[in-house]
C-alpha cells in the first residue's frame, strides 16, 4: 500500500508557472532528480540511484510511496521552497522538517500548553532532586 503525499502552498494557493519552474530546478539541481515526460505529456522526476523514487510534477508535486526516506527528501524539498510550502499525506497528516508527523485537525499546529499544575510538578521534581543530591553529598 502506498501513501499519496502532496506538496501544498499555504492557503492551498495555486502554483504559479515560475514556482513550478523553481521547484523543478530544485529537484534537479539540489536533489539530483532527473526530469522526464511520459507518452501522455505528464511530467515526473525520478532518482537515477533508486527506481522507486519518483516525484510527479506538472501543476503540483506529489509522491506515492511508503518509503520514509523519500518522504523525508520530499519534506526537505518543500523546506527548500520556503515557509509557504508544506507536505500532507493522504490521511491529512502533516510532515515537518524535524521528522515529526502531526495529525491534521484543520487547525494550526501548536505546542502543548503548560498549566500552573504542570509548572508546580516541575518545581517539586527539581526540589526533590536537589534534596536527594544534598543528602547524598552529606553522607
Amino acid at each position: 500500500m502506498g501513501y499519496h503525499v502532496n506538496l501544498y502552498k499555504q492557503d492551498n494557493q495555486v502554483f504559479t508557472a515560475q514556482e513550478i519552474e523553481t521547484a523543478a530546478d530544485i529537484l534537479i539541481k539540489e536533489f539530483r532528480f532527473e526530469k522526464t515526460v511520459d507518452n501522455n505529456g505528464e511530467e515526473f522526476f525520478f532518482y537515477p540511484e533508486n527506481d522507486d523514487w519518483v516525484v510527479f510534477g506538472g501543476e503540483n508535486f506529489w509522491i506515492n510511496t511508503t518509503d520514509d526516506d523519500l518522504i523525508a527528501v520530499f519534506v526537505r524539498f518543500a523546506d527548500k521552497l520556503g515557509s509557504n510550502y508544506y507536505v500532507i499525506g493522504d490521511e491529512g497528516e502533516i510532515y515537518t522538517i524535524d521528522g515529526v508527523e502531526y495529525p491534521n485537525d484543520d487547525e494550526e499546529i501548536s505546542k502543548p500548553e503548560f498549566s500552573i499544575w504542570n509548572w508546580l510538578q516541575i518545581i517539586i521534581l527539581i526540589c526533590l532532586t536537589a534534596s536527594a543530591l544534598l543528602a547524598l553529598n552529606g553522607k
